[in-house]
């Protein structure tokens, strides 16, 4: 029988809190006391990790749990983006910046001569496909409460809070400002940060689930095929050129899907061009954004093995194994960071 680690929710709650507040101070000491900190090649990098949300954090396990693959193909198109197609986007930074542009809808809507309808349909499309994307996330902070507290009355709680105070947060770090194409330096350093905080997290329960409960990487992968094969069998009456048919068509969307969203995402066009100040912080992410999702997936395909050893049979969902390994082995302090590092992404 699984013996489940239960955190104190009011500890919880608190270190929940404490991150927020952690927040706040990170983005005014970078705006009051270093506002140069954000114009360095490495934060603008860091930066770009805003696109590693929740489903980077957590749900890549769950795909790699099913598909045996070490790196999401979505990835895969991000990283083949900025590798071959970085003309493409310092075409995109230059026209962004000598037409004064300040979002997607603006790019889109100068293209046909500035044309407001064009620009208010990108809006409506970004903001229908923004809010349930927002959603997910909140969704995810209240999920990953409950697992780590094994509470599952206060995580809705958790959530209001973490609203609320992100919605401040916005405000006092981006929307009181009155000018779109304002650089927020607080807001940039704050989201650096975030994005260290999260690699942080994978890597240390990547190394605890492969060093500590594993030999290894060898150990591990030794025994990728054999899990696979019997998540695989569940499936024999299925029509084998059917699933792989299916598995490369999923792969292929997924790559094509990686490589336009640095163009369409608000966030990343937020990012890559109004919080860009010179082409040397591009020309740094060519390489250095590549690098982070690399990092940031170099331990989920193990991750996603130990799970599938640990619970076999499908008895816990393979998003949460992130979580519920250090869970299951009373590791409070790497259950802790595991759960910072999901309110981070």
């Amino acid at each position: 029988m699984l013996v489940w680690l239960s955190l104190d929710v009011w500890l919880v709650s608190f270190l929940s809190i404490g991150y927020l507040l952690l927040l706040f101070f990170v983005a005014y000491w970078g705006q009051k006391k270093h506002p140069n900190l954000a114009k360095k090649p490495y934060i603008y990098t860091l930066c770009l990790g805003v696109s590693c949300s929740s489903w980077a954090f957590y749900g890549t396990v769950g795909q790699a749990a099913h598909t045996g693959e070490w790196i999401a193909p979505i990835y895969l198109g991000t990283i083949a983006c900025f590798l071959f197609a970085w003309p493409i986007l310092f075409k995109l930074l230059k026209v962004s910046k000598k037409q004064n542009l300040t979002s997607v809808a603006d790019f889109i809507a100068c293209r046909f001569d500035k044309a407001p309808n064009i620009a208010a349909v990108v809006t409506i499309i970004a903001l229908l496909g923004t809010l349930p994307y927002i959603a997910l996330q909140l969704r995810a902070v209240s999920h990953s409460f409950d697992l780590v507290t094994g509470s599952y009355q206060t995580g809705f709680t958790t959530t209001i809070i973490v609203t609320l105070v992100l919605i401040v947060f916005s405000i006092l770090f981006g929307a009181r400002h009155t000018q779109a194409n304002r650089q927020n330096t607080g807001l940039v350093t704050a989201i650096a940060f975030s994005s260290l905080v999260k690699l942080f997290a994978i890597i240390i329960v990547g190394l605890y689930v492969t060093f500590g409960l594993f030999d290894g990487f060898a150990e591990i992968i030794n025994q990728k095929e054999s899990v696979l094969n019997l998540q695989d069998s569940r499936l024999q009456q299925t029509d084998s050129a059917t699933l792989s048919g299916t598995s490369l068509y999923l792969t292929i969307s997924q790559i094509v899907i990686g490589f336009v969203a640095i163009f369409v995402t608000p966030q990343l066009y937020h990012m890559i061009v109004i919080e860009n100040d010179n082409d040397k912080q591009l020309k740094h992410a060519k390489w250095g954004y590549p690098a982070y999702l690399i990092l940031i997936n170099i331990f989920i395909l193990p991750i996603a093995i130990a799970g599938l050893i640990t619970f076999p049979g499908g008895s816990v969902n393979p998003d949460s194994f992130m979580l519920t390994l250090p869970l299951i082995n009373q590791q409070a302090g790497i259950s802790i960071l595991v759960y910072i590092g999901g309110l981070a992404a």
